[in-house]
């Protein structure tokens, strides 16, 4: 049957399926679970995917599948619609087993395990053919210029298709990234290097490392985080820079929550 709103007594609505799945991978993931998609952005994706009528989505990066049971609402009502969704980490393929079984569209996504690149490289030619109709990524950040790269130039994403990718802003490390000077840039990259080397730990006259202090402890572990993140901006700014220059796209980056792009290939 089409979509009721009334429940059926012993079935759960999807609502109330996406907001038990939110809870439990907050329980699961108290640290991790800011790296589910928003409820704001996960009815847009759902919108997007009713726009463009789609019938093929691939997802990179499910995590614990609440972005893919999103669009899945909007796929369109076909025998073959589905939607491929991809992640490495083991652990939350309990989640999609179980929502998979409960959710009335579960049989609709196909969650598979493994690097992308192998999956994608594997994926039979009938499955490629003509390309997804919508992609999304939200995944590894630092690989995002390499996943548009390899997606383009396998012609995964068909004319006329969506690319849509979270966290494109990045908690505003990217703006902040991209507000300087190329001899700013230079001097932080320098900074960066340098640290590399204030992780050999001092040693004392035996040559024995010497523990570091609590104010040193924290300094080197802020210096450490403030590195990684800078690494994470530098790889969204390149590739940002990438898809607005790319001329087979049009690209609109939203302010949503973490920043949120989507781009139309259009040839």
């Amino acid at each position: 049957s089409g979509h009721t709103n009334g429940v059926t007594e012993g079935y759960k609505s999807h609502e109330e399926i996406l907001q038990d799945l939110r809870n439990e991978t907050q329980t699961v993931f108290p640290l991790g679970a800011h790296m589910m998609l928003g409820p704001l952005e996960a009815s847009l994706l759902e919108i997007i995917v009713k726009l463009v009528e789609a019938e093929r989505i691939l997802e990179i990066g499910s995590f614990t599948g609440y972005s893919a049971f999103s669009m899945a609402r909007g796929l369109k009502n076909t025998a073959t619609s589905s939607i491929l969704s991809i992640d490495h980490d083991k652990r939350c393929q309990v989640f999609h087993r179980k929502y998979a079984k409960i959710h009335p569209l579960g049989h609709k996504i196909r969650f598979v395990l493994g690097d992308a690149f192998e999956i994608l490289n594997k994926l039979p030619e009938e499955e490629k053919q003509g390309g997804f109709d919508v992609v999304f990524i939200d995944a590894d950040k630092r690989a995002y210029k390499k996943y548009y790269t390899y997606l383009m130039d396998n012609d995964l994403i068909k004319v006329g298709g969506l690319l849509v990718v979270d966290n494109v802003l990045f908690r505003g490390k990217v703006a902040e990234l991209a507000a300087l000077t190329p001899q700013q840039r230079q001097d932080l990259k320098v900074q960066d290097n340098e640290q590399k080397d204030d992780n050999e730990s001092k040693l004392d006259e035996n040559g024995m490392p010497l523990p570091l202090t609590p104010e040193e402890k924290r300094l080197k572990k802020e210096a450490k985080f403030a590195k990684r993140h800078r690494a994470i901006a530098q790889a969204l700014d390149d590739f940002n820079v990438a898809i607005s220059q790319d001329v087979r796209m049009e690209s609109a980056l939203l302010p949503i929550r973490d920043g949120l792009t989507i781009a139309r290939r259009c040839k």
